[in-house]
């Protein structure tokens, strides 16, 4: 058991190492050059949007969700579940585990390609929606707005940061 342990540490070390070596010869031959884009510009468009349909639409839809048929809050719920991150993560996490536990050079080129465009594609999946759910998480636990559950106590626009 101590050597197949070993034996896994090593290749997934190897692997790890060939990754940090190769992405570092690229990077050296070829730097990457991309278009000039205005980011401020989208940036600053996308917040006022999002604000405009915040203002909008959200304290309504809050009010509302007392008036709902319980079908429709169930139906609701259901999709609420669906987008939470567990879905997602958990298997493109464990896609990037066996990957780096791969032996890559006794794949052939076809098989190679196979496990590497997987891996890229977990590995997209879990920044995509590990990193933005966890920014979602620390803006929500920071700017502490109250749940629509709880906007008839509390008012729509009620804030309590950092509180549990």
């Amino acid at each position: 058991m101590l050597v197949i342990a070993s034996t896994l540490y090593r290749r997934s070390l190897g692997n790890f190492l060939d990754t940090i070596r190769i992405v570092r010869r690229r990077f050296a031959v070829r730097a990457a050059r991309y278009p000039e884009i205005p980011w401020l510009v989208w940036v600053f468009a996308w917040l006022l949007l999002a604000t405009a349909v915040f203002f909008s639409l959200d304290g309504a839809a809050g009010r509302m969700r007392g008036v709902w048929t319980p079908g429709f809050v169930q139906f609701t719920d259901f999709f609420t579940d669906l987008g939470l991150g567990g879905w997602y993560l958990i298997p493109a996490a464990l896609c990037l585990v066996a990957a780096n536990l791969t032996d890559w050079r006794s794949l052939s080129r076809r098989a190679r390609l196979f496990v590497y465009n997987w891996t890229c594609f977990a590995f997209l999946v879990l920044c995509a929606v590990g990193l933005s759910g966890l920014a979602v998480n620390l803006l929500k636990y920071g700017i502490g707005r109250a749940r629509p559950l709880y906007f008839n106590d509390f008012g729509v626009l009620s804030l309590h940061p950092l509180a549990m």
